[in-house]
Protein backbone atom coordinates (compact mmCIF):
# COMPACT_ATOMS: atom_id res chain seq x y z
CA UNK A 1 0.00 0.00 0.00
CA UNK A 2 1.06 3.58 -0.62
CA UNK A 3 2.42 5.70 2.21
CA UNK A 4 -0.28 8.32 2.85
CA UNK A 5 2.13 10.80 4.41
CA UNK A 6 4.41 10.65 1.37
CA UNK A 7 1.61 11.71 -0.97
CA UNK A 8 0.40 14.61 1.13
CA UNK A 9 -3.08 13.07 1.23
CA UNK A 10 -3.21 13.14 5.01
CA UNK A 11 -2.64 16.91 5.12
CA UNK A 12 -5.18 17.44 2.31
CA UNK A 13 -7.92 15.60 4.12
CA UNK A 14 -7.15 17.33 7.42
CA UNK A 15 -7.51 20.69 5.64
CA UNK A 16 -10.69 19.53 3.96
CA UNK A 17 -12.23 18.53 7.30
CA UNK A 18 -11.48 21.96 8.79
CA UNK A 19 -12.98 23.63 5.73
CA UNK A 20 -16.16 21.56 5.89
CA UNK A 21 -16.49 22.15 9.63
CA UNK A 22 -16.23 25.90 9.05
CA UNK A 23 -18.81 25.78 6.25
CA UNK A 24 -21.26 23.83 8.40
CA UNK A 25 -20.89 26.39 11.19
CA UNK A 26 -21.62 29.22 8.74
CA UNK A 27 -24.60 27.32 7.32
CA UNK A 28 -26.02 26.92 10.84
CA UNK A 29 -25.82 30.70 11.37
CA UNK A 30 -27.54 31.36 8.02
CA UNK A 31 -30.27 28.84 8.80
CA UNK A 32 -30.91 30.41 12.20
CA UNK A 33 -31.24 33.85 10.56
CA UNK A 34 -32.98 32.85 7.32
CA UNK A 35 -34.54 36.10 6.06
CA UNK A 36 -36.15 34.41 3.07
CA UNK A 37 -37.91 31.88 5.30
CA UNK A 38 -38.99 34.63 7.70
CA UNK A 39 -40.54 36.65 4.87
CA UNK A 40 -42.24 33.54 3.50
CA UNK A 41 -43.79 32.72 6.86
CA UNK A 42 -44.71 36.23 8.01
CA UNK A 43 -45.79 37.88 4.78
CA UNK A 44 -47.32 34.91 2.99
CA UNK A 45 -48.18 31.90 5.15
CA UNK A 46 -49.46 33.90 8.13
CA UNK A 47 -51.74 36.03 5.94
CA UNK A 48 -53.15 33.09 4.03
CA UNK A 49 -53.83 31.17 7.22
CA UNK A 50 -55.66 34.20 8.64
CA UNK A 51 -57.78 34.33 5.46
CA UNK A 52 -58.47 30.60 5.52
CA UNK A 53 -56.79 29.98 2.15
CA UNK A 54 -54.68 27.08 1.01
CA UNK A 55 -51.16 27.50 -0.35
CA UNK A 56 -49.19 25.62 -2.98
CA UNK A 57 -45.43 26.06 -2.67
CA UNK A 58 -42.95 25.07 -5.37
CA UNK A 59 -39.29 24.43 -4.78
CA UNK A 60 -36.53 23.01 -6.94
CA UNK A 61 -35.01 20.81 -4.26
CA UNK A 62 -36.21 18.02 -1.99
CA UNK A 63 -33.96 19.28 0.82
CA UNK A 64 -35.73 22.65 0.67
CA UNK A 65 -39.07 20.84 0.58
CA UNK A 66 -38.23 19.10 3.87
CA UNK A 67 -36.93 22.36 5.35
CA UNK A 68 -40.17 24.20 4.51
CA UNK A 69 -42.36 21.33 5.74
CA UNK A 70 -40.59 21.40 9.09
CA UNK A 71 -40.91 25.20 9.36
CA UNK A 72 -44.62 25.23 8.45
CA UNK A 73 -45.52 22.39 10.82
CA UNK A 74 -43.64 24.11 13.64
CA UNK A 75 -45.40 27.45 13.01
CA UNK A 76 -48.89 26.06 12.32
CA UNK A 77 -49.26 22.90 14.42
CA UNK A 78 -53.06 22.85 14.01
CA UNK A 79 -53.16 23.39 10.23
CA UNK A 80 -53.08 19.70 9.35
CA UNK A 81 -50.25 17.76 7.80
CA UNK A 82 -48.05 19.73 5.40
CA UNK A 83 -48.41 17.62 2.27
CA UNK A 84 -45.64 16.94 -0.21
CA UNK A 85 -45.29 15.63 -3.73
CA UNK A 86 -41.97 14.95 -5.41
CA UNK A 87 -40.48 12.85 -8.16
CA UNK A 88 -39.52 9.96 -5.88
CA UNK A 89 -43.14 9.24 -4.93
CA UNK A 90 -45.37 6.66 -6.57
CA UNK A 91 -48.25 8.05 -8.61
CA UNK A 92 -50.86 6.68 -6.20
CA UNK A 93 -49.13 8.44 -3.29
CA UNK A 94 -49.08 11.72 -5.22
CA UNK A 95 -52.77 11.36 -6.05
CA UNK A 96 -53.57 10.59 -2.41
CA UNK A 97 -51.71 13.74 -1.30
CA UNK A 98 -53.55 15.82 -3.91
CA UNK A 99 -56.91 14.41 -2.79
CA UNK A 100 -56.07 15.25 0.83
CA UNK A 101 -55.11 18.79 -0.21
CA UNK A 102 -58.21 19.31 -2.35
CA UNK A 103 -60.75 17.71 -0.06
CA UNK A 104 -59.29 17.77 3.44
CA UNK A 105 -58.37 20.42 6.01
CA UNK A 106 -54.72 20.45 4.96
CA UNK A 107 -53.61 24.02 4.27
CA UNK A 108 -50.20 23.53 2.66
CA UNK A 109 -48.82 21.53 -0.26
CA UNK A 110 -45.12 21.66 -1.16
CA UNK A 111 -44.15 20.31 -4.55
CA UNK A 112 -40.91 19.88 -6.41
CA UNK A 113 -40.73 20.31 -10.17
CA UNK A 114 -40.86 16.58 -10.92
CA UNK A 115 -43.53 16.01 -8.29
CA UNK A 116 -46.07 18.43 -9.71
CA UNK A 117 -45.64 17.76 -13.41
CA UNK A 118 -48.94 17.02 -15.12
CA UNK A 119 -51.00 17.16 -11.92
CA UNK A 120 -53.91 19.49 -11.27
CA UNK A 121 -54.10 21.29 -7.94
CA UNK A 122 -56.66 23.96 -8.78
CA UNK A 123 -59.76 22.58 -7.13
CA UNK A 124 -59.16 24.07 -3.67
CA UNK A 125 -56.25 26.44 -4.17
CA UNK A 126 -55.49 29.56 -6.18
CA UNK A 127 -52.35 30.89 -4.46
CA UNK A 128 -48.88 29.67 -5.34
CA UNK A 129 -45.46 30.69 -4.09
CA UNK A 130 -42.29 29.85 -5.96
CA UNK A 131 -39.89 29.57 -3.04
CA UNK A 132 -37.07 29.25 -5.51
CA UNK A 133 -37.08 29.82 -9.23
CA UNK A 134 -36.23 27.60 -12.20
CA UNK A 135 -33.71 28.76 -14.79
CA UNK A 136 -36.11 27.93 -17.60
CA UNK A 137 -39.21 30.17 -17.90
CA UNK A 138 -41.13 27.30 -19.49
CA UNK A 139 -40.90 25.42 -16.20
CA UNK A 140 -42.36 28.41 -14.42
CA UNK A 141 -45.28 28.33 -16.85
CA UNK A 142 -45.74 24.62 -16.07
CA UNK A 143 -45.85 25.39 -12.35
CA UNK A 144 -48.49 28.07 -12.83
CA UNK A 145 -50.44 25.58 -14.93
CA UNK A 146 -51.03 23.44 -11.84
CA UNK A 147 -53.50 26.11 -10.65
CA UNK A 148 -54.37 28.02 -13.81
CA UNK A 149 -56.69 25.34 -15.22
CA UNK A 150 -60.19 25.13 -16.63
CA UNK A 151 -62.51 25.05 -13.65
CA UNK A 152 -60.45 27.42 -11.50
CA UNK A 153 -62.99 29.75 -9.90
CA UNK A 154 -60.61 32.27 -8.34
CA UNK A 155 -57.99 34.63 -9.67
CA UNK A 156 -54.69 32.77 -9.56
CA UNK A 157 -52.09 34.58 -7.48
CA UNK A 158 -48.41 33.73 -8.03
CA UNK A 159 -45.62 35.07 -5.83
CA UNK A 160 -42.00 34.63 -6.87
CA UNK A 161 -39.94 34.80 -3.69
CA UNK A 162 -36.25 35.60 -3.88
CA UNK A 163 -33.65 36.74 -1.39
CA UNK A 164 -31.70 39.92 -1.95
CA UNK A 165 -28.00 39.81 -2.88
CA UNK A 166 -28.03 36.07 -3.50
CA UNK A 167 -28.00 33.35 -6.11
CA UNK A 168 -31.75 33.90 -6.41
CA UNK A 169 -31.14 37.32 -7.90
CA UNK A 170 -28.87 35.88 -10.57
CA UNK A 171 -31.51 33.25 -11.38
CA UNK A 172 -34.39 35.69 -11.60
CA UNK A 173 -32.36 38.18 -13.66
CA UNK A 174 -31.52 35.50 -16.20
CA UNK A 175 -35.07 34.22 -16.23
CA UNK A 176 -36.53 37.69 -16.75
CA UNK A 177 -34.15 38.23 -19.68
CA UNK A 178 -35.43 34.99 -21.20
CA UNK A 179 -39.05 35.98 -20.56
CA UNK A 180 -38.45 39.31 -22.29
CA UNK A 181 -36.91 37.50 -25.26
CA UNK A 182 -39.83 35.05 -25.44
CA UNK A 183 -42.33 37.93 -25.33
CA UNK A 184 -40.41 39.71 -28.09
CA UNK A 185 -40.23 36.59 -30.26
CA UNK A 186 -43.91 35.76 -29.80
CA UNK A 187 -45.36 39.27 -30.12
CA UNK A 188 -47.22 39.47 -33.44
CA UNK A 189 -45.89 42.29 -35.57
CA UNK A 190 -44.38 44.51 -32.91
CA UNK A 191 -44.20 45.12 -29.19
CA UNK A 192 -47.90 45.78 -28.55
CA UNK A 193 -48.46 42.48 -26.74
CA UNK A 194 -45.06 42.17 -25.01
CA UNK A 195 -46.36 43.21 -21.59
CA UNK A 196 -49.32 40.83 -21.80
CA UNK A 197 -47.13 37.88 -22.80
CA UNK A 198 -44.61 38.79 -20.12
CA UNK A 199 -47.38 38.80 -17.49
CA UNK A 200 -48.82 35.51 -18.75
CA UNK A 201 -45.45 33.77 -18.40
CA UNK A 202 -44.78 35.16 -14.92
CA UNK A 203 -48.34 34.72 -13.68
Amino acid sequence: SQDVSATGAEEFFAFELDLLTGLLAKAAVVRAQDEKLRIFLEQAADRLMAEGKKLLVFTEYRATQSYLKEALERRFPHAGEVLQINGSMKLEDKLAAIAAFNEGPNCFMISTEAGGEGLNLHRACHVMINYDLPWNPARLVQRIGRLYRYGQKETVVVVNLHARDSFDNAAIDLMLQRVAQIAQDMAPGGTKYNDRLHADILG
